[in-house]
């Protein structure tokens, strides 16, 4: 039986349902979509009446289902699947490249290879370990330390790899080696006990046949890929494995292109979620209940980890950084090459011995992204804002957000992966609505966009509402923006998704941008009626795609606040 349940019904009314048809035998598979929630009944549900289940406030629908296969029937599970790839996401329209030899047969060779790829445009790294060969006497591979120069080239140049599987025997070996990615050959297709083994693996996969040539002039088909594609879906889809799929194209098509990129990008941003430990300095500031985030929860559900750490060892690692001298010595040299300086010569040193020690303790403890306290104790111990070194850590790709936001800074690091981390994100409140435009709004905070963004010489000076220096006052570019926000509420976690251009308006203080999107009224509902807070990522890069498919991978909603979903899939299948 499938039992739709009504939107916004109390969790707790949903939860005491699901208790009580458990209580009856019935095993739940939990389904919950971008606009349906639906309970899926296994069990022999004869004896349960409709009426009983319709007479319940939280249903708003019911209806019996006698088709097999209920872990994976479609009904179960409307939503299409999307696979992540360290990062890099693999269904829904995602494309990513994958290249690399035939075979790993030296560090020297797969390490060139790795570079080689790289620099033309491969995000994931593809080359084979153990090789499947028609004759028994022929190489087979490198096989376990194939696997271990894999992971030399991955240090190097940072990509995924993916290399191919051929036996449950060995998939601890994949495991230890932590292989981003299993490639199932075609003649394994068949071999159900290995793919049910690979769908415990939770690693993302990705489908694609290229297009077959048609029959020569005697008839003779040279080759059934797409038959394969079609069977290897359908054997996954009821071994409940998730897998991203590529169009059926040719390599030159430009599909394969776009897909294979968004792929790879999808993998990045898999992976990085799945890596994630922020570095909490200090604890939230008071009476700031929006910014509260679960830390239990992060950490059962999604494994993103904190690193929390007192403001005072902040204060000491600044201190032994300015009596170091040499890194903050660069870093100020640094900001006198690209930034106005209006402080005195001691606050500028402070500040960048501020960015030394948030970067050291980062690395101390571990730690992708960081999310301080910004206010107001942390200006008593040092006598500036943090702002300034913010911007510098942002500009470096290590992201850092106000006022403890930990949810802030899970978008920063998403939203980087999904451009492969080649675009600088920044952390904007959003706060007043532009004089003459309906649609448009004022992003705002009080200067830790990284520099790259801004269209001006960035000014280390004052912030608009505190006495103390190390602010940053600059106008951001327009073009084209991404706009995110990842954040949950009960337990449940979504991602405001969706684009936004930048336009003139009013000048202001602080790091600034006034930015338009096509329908504000209904942008403004979703954030009032939330998850969501003031607090959004942008980045001047349009991966909505990418980041909308990653979502079905790493377990959250993906919440489009424009109605271009078709328009997402399209560019996902490489139209």
């Amino acid at each position: 039986m499938i039992i739709v349940l009504k939107q916004h019904a109390p969790a707790d009314k949903v939860q005491a349902f699901c208790n009580e048809l458990n209580s009856m035998g019935f095993q739940i598979n939990d389904s919950v979509g971008s606009d349906t929630h639906i309970l899926g009944l296994i069990g022999d549900t004869k004896a349960l009446a409709e009426s009983w289940v319709l007479a319940n406030p939280v249903v708003e629908t019911c209806r019996r289902v006698s088709e097999p296969y209920k872990k994976a029937n479609r009904k179960f599970h409307p939503d299409d699947t999307v696979v992540d790839v360290g990062g890099h996401k693999i269904g829904g329209g995602y494309f990513a490249v994958m290249s690399g030899p035939c075979s790993v047969e030296s560090k020297e060779q797969i390490t060139y290879v790795a570079q080689r790829v790289q620099a033309a445009g491969a995000s994931i790294l593809r080359g084979g370990a153990f090789k499947p060969r028609t004759s028994p006497y022929s190489f087979q591979g490198l096989r376990a330390e194939g696997l271990e120069l894999l992971q030399e080239a991955r240090k190097v140049t940072g990509q995924p790899i993916v290399t191919e599987l051929m036996n449950n025997e060995h998939i601890p070996l994949f495991v230890d080696a932590k292989v981003d990615m299993i490639q199932i050959g075609a003649r394994n297709m068949q071999n159900f006990e290995l793919l049910k083994a690979v769908g415990k693996l939770n690693v993302p996969v990705l489908l694609w046949g290229p297009r077959d040539e048609c029959p020569d002039e005697n008839g003779v088909r040279l080759r059934d890929s797409q038959c394969g594609l079609f069977a290897t879906g359908k054997v996954l889809r009821r071994f409940g494995v998730p897998f991203s799929y590529l169009s059926n194209c040719r390599l030159e098509d430009p599909a394969f292109e776009q897909g294979l990129m968004a792929f790879l990008a999808v993998c990045n941003v898999v992976r990085t979620f799945r890596n994630i430990r922020i570095l909490q300095i200090g604890p939230r500031p008071f009476d700031f209940w929006s910014t509260m985030c679960n830390e239990g929860e992060l950490l059962e559900r999604f494994h993103i980890q904190l690193a929390p750490i007192p403001l005072p060892e902040l204060k000491q690692e600044v201190q032994r950084a300015l009596a170091d001298g040499d890194d903050v010595q660069q870093v100020v040299d640094y900001c006198r090459a690209h930034m106005n300086i209006c402080v005195t010569e001691e606050e500028l040193h402070t500040i960048a011995a501020m960015k030394v020690a948030i970067r050291r303790l980062a690395d101390r403890y571990g730690c992708s992204a960081a999310a301080i306290q910004c206010w107001n104790a942390l200006q008593t111990e040092l006598g500036v804002m943090p702002c300034a070194a913010n911007s510098l850590l942002n500009e470096e790709g290590f992201p850092v957000v106000c006022e403890t936001d930990i949810h802030g800074a899970i978008t920063a690091l998403l939203a980087e992966a999904a451009c492969l981390d080649d675009t600088r994100s920044f952390f904007a409140d959003w706060t007043v609505r532009h004089p003459e435009n309906d649609n448009a709004e004022l992003l705002q905070h009080c200067g830790p966009w990284p520099i790259s963004v801004a269209d001006e010489k960035p000014s280390i000076c004052y912030p608009l509402a505190f006495s103390y220096p190390g602010a940053v006052a600059a106008r951001a570019k327009k073009g084209k923006l991404t706009i995110c926000r990842f954040d949950g509420d009960n337990g449940e976690y979504s991602l405001l998704l969706g684009n936004a251009r930048g336009v003139d308006g009013p000048a202001t203080k602080g790091t600034y941008m006034w930015v338009e999107v096509d329908n504000w009224p209904r942008l403004e509902e979703k954030i009032v009626k939330g998850p969501y807070i003031h607090h959004c990522v942008g980045i001047h890069k349009d991966v909505v795609p990418v980041l909308y498919e990653a979502c079905r991978y790493m377990g959250i909603r993906c919440d489009l606040y424009d109605p271009i979903e078709e328009q997402v899939k399209a560019y996902l299948r490489g139209e």
